[in-house]
């Protein structure tokens, strides 16, 4: 992060300075360079300025406790459970505050990206692929390869989203389910 912000930098005081060639390396440069450092604003991804934050707050394991936290919220306020004991209560005073407030930025933060993701997936990838189809049927050679070589980024791309996902995520959907069925009956 730090040889971002330094390159970062540099590219700015040539911009500053008038030294750019034809193409606007500089500026192009400077733009993905902040792109990255804003990738580690997202703390409840786990980035590197997540350790540091975790090193500050003195939490042992801070998006350990914080997920705990959270499913204790979710069981009792969502799903009802009665007489559960709070997880956070066997820390101290600064570690517990500490993990409620990451807590509440992580369910934020996840709301918040898992929205842009679903926005980004409707009004590009959706529209992509239907004009990629549309070309694929017809016309121009190399339109159709371009189209078939575009569906199979997108293809490819949703597929390996999909089976990192449900690799992730699938067995708790799975005791979610049997717990469902089982308050059911």
């Amino acid at each position: 992060m730090a040889s971002d912000g330094m390159i970062y930098g540099l590219c700015l005081i040539g911009i500053g300075v008038g030294f750019e060639p034809s193409v606007p390396v500089f500026r192009i440069a400077a733009v993905l360079l902040m792109l990255s450092i804003f990738n580690q604003l997202l703390v409840f991804m786990r980035t590197d300025l997540y350790f540091v934050i975790q090193d500050l707050s003195r939490c042992r394991n801070l998006y350990f406790d914080s997920t705990k936290y959270l499913t204790h919220l979710a069981r009792k306020h969502v799903l009802r459970h009665k007489n559960l004991v709070d997880p956070s209560r066997s820390l101290g005073t600064t570690e517990r505050r500490s993990v409620r407030i990451y807590a509440i930025v992580c369910a934020i933060g996840s709301v918040l990206c898992i929205s842009a993701g679903a926005h980004v997936l409707l009004s590009v990838s959706v529209p992509l692929f239907f004009r990629a189809a549309e070309g694929a049927v017809g016309g121009n050679p190399l339109v159709m390869m371009d189209s078939m070589a575009t569906i199979a980024v997108l293809a490819c791309m949703q597929s390996l989203w999909g089976f990192l996902w449900w690799r992730r995520h699938g067995p708790t959907l799975r005791r979610m389910s049997r717990f469902l069925r089982t308050c059911g009956h």
